[in-house]
C-alpha cells in the first residue's frame, strides 16, 4: 500500500500483477487479484469479490462502478496497529483525508460508522457506514455504504461499496450482496 501521512488512513492496495482474473457468469461478475501486503513486507494477499456484471471494473485499480447509478466499490487497506476489527476507530481511516477515497478527489465532509458485526464468514466483520461528500460543484451528497473487513497480519482488508443516499433503498440490496463476497487471504 502507498504510504499516508496518518498512519490510520485506509490507503489504495496495490496490485501485484498486470491484469485481475475477471470472470462473468450470468449476472455476477468474480473479481480475483493478487495485491501487495503491508509497506515493507514481501507478503502478497489474494482477494476476490463478487459484483454484478452491469457494473465495469477497472483493470488498473482495484476499483469496480456501475456507470448507471454511482455505486461504487473499492478494497483498502487500514495498519491494525493492535487494534480489533470490532473497533470503530479502525473503519474512520475509510473516510481520513490522507485515504483513498479523498485523494482519489472526493473530499468528505462528515461520516459516521453506524454499526461492524460479524460477517458470513468467520474472523469478517460488516461495516454499516454513511458518510457526506463534496461534489465537483460543491454540493453535498450523502451516501450510504457497506463493507466487509477480515485481517491479514496486522493490517484490515475493507471492501467498501457505496450508493447516493437517495438511492440506497433500491441499492441497499446489490451492495450488501457484493460486499459479502469480499475474501483475502
Amino acid at each position: 500500500p502507498a504510504f499516508a501521512v496518518d498512519q490510520d488512513a485506509a490507503i489504495a492496495v496495490e496490485r501485484a500483477g498486470f491484469s485481475p482474473r475477471i470472470q462473468t457468469k450470468g449476472k455476477f461478475s468474480r473479481y480475483e487479484d493478487t495485491i501487495l501486503g503491508a509497506k515493507g513486507s514481501k507478503r502478497t494477499v489474494d482477494i476476490a469479490f463478487e459484483y454484478p456484471s452491469s457494473w465495469t471494473a477497472f483493470k488498473n485499480s482495484v476499483d469496480v462502478i456501475d456507470g448507471n447509478s454511482g455505486t461504487t466499490a473499492t478494497v483498502v487497506a487500514v495498519p491494525l496497529r493492535g487494534r480489533s476489527l470490532d473497533s470503530k476507530a479502525v473503519y474512520a481511516g475509510v473516510f481520513s483525508a490522507d485515504g483513498k477515497i479523498q485523494r482519489a478527489g472526493t473530499p468528505i465532509d462528515e461520516f459516521k460508522v453506524l454499526r461492524v458485526s460479524d460477517g458470513v464468514l468467520p474472523d469478517y466483520k460488516e461495516i454499516a457506514l454513511k458518510y457526506t461528500a463534496v461534489s465537483p460543484n460543491q454540493r453535498l451528497v450523502d451516501r450510504r455504504a457497506v463493507a466487509t473487513a477480515t485481517a491479514v497480519g496486522d493490517t484490515a482488508y475493507i471492501f467498501v461499496v457505496s450508493a447516493a443516499a437517495v438511492k440506497w433503498k433500491d441499492e441497499e440490496v446489490r451492495c450488501s450482496t457484493a460486499a459479502r463476497t469480499f475474501t483475502a487471504q
